[in-house]
């Protein structure tokens, strides 16, 4: 009878720390799924939730960690995924092939902007149209971009009517595929700046038929 008791106040432990993992888990950890917290990105990454599976001895409970943990990533990328949008034509003219992944966002002021990636026969470009006719400063169109918590950076992009396009879209992008947010700013030069933050969780996924166009 004691071991009898012994093994079900095993089964009982063993079931209490599921269930507080689950709780706790859902609760706590997986949250940040959905969420635009900086550290998306690497939290979502499978060497990451394995560590953090890796404090869970017991082998049944470490793969039901990880199972769970896969789960929730998959489902929060599936859901920010929702958010991009695409967009594949041939031109009438050329015969080229152009493939589109963009997100629409807001300025700061709530004014609609978007991100684009573009791939147009086997040219990779990456622009943001402000939907607005801008005037930039005469220093050669220089924006300022920051990744998640990253050190913002200065570029200089082209710009025609609303659009301002990067100059090294390879670079812009190898960035933009690592990152869960992306914050822009443009100088007018009538004064003042043009702030734009976007939610780009998923990009990695998103992007992907515009890259694979461009053989990159």
């Amino acid at each position: 009878m004691a071991l009898g008791l012994k093994g079900f106040a095993a089964v009982v432990e063993k079931g209490m720390k599921i269930a507080l993992y689950l709780l706790i888990g859902a609760a706590g950890l997986f949250s940040t799924c959905q969420s635009a917290q900086p550290d998306y990105s690497e939290w979502v990454k499978e060497e990451n939730y394995l560590n953090r599976c890796k404090a869970f001895k017991d082998e049944h409970l470490f793969n039901s960690c990880v199972e769970f943990s896969k789960k929730q990533v998959n489902e929060a990328i599936a859901q920010a995924m929702r958010a991009w949008q695409f967009s594949a034509e041939v031109d009438p003219v050329t015969d080229q092939k152009i493939t589109i992944a963009y997100l629409n966002e807001e300025e700061s002021d709530g004014s609609p902007v978007v991100l684009a990636v573009v791939c147009k026969g086997k040219d990779l470009s990456a622009m943001i149209d402000w939907r607005k006719t801008i005037d930039l400063t005469t220093d050669a169109h220089i924006l300022t971009t920051r990744f998640d918590k990253g050190k913002s950076a200065n570029y200089f992009w082209g710009l025609s009517g609303s659009v301002t396009k990067s100059n090294n879209p390879v670079k812009f992008v190898d960035e933009l595929v690592d990152a869960s947010r992306l914050v822009v700013r443009a100088y007018p030069s009538g004064g003042g700046v043009l702030t734009a933050s976007f939610d780009v969780r998923g990009v990695k996924t998103a992007v992907q038929p515009v890259l694979a166009q461009c053989l990159l």
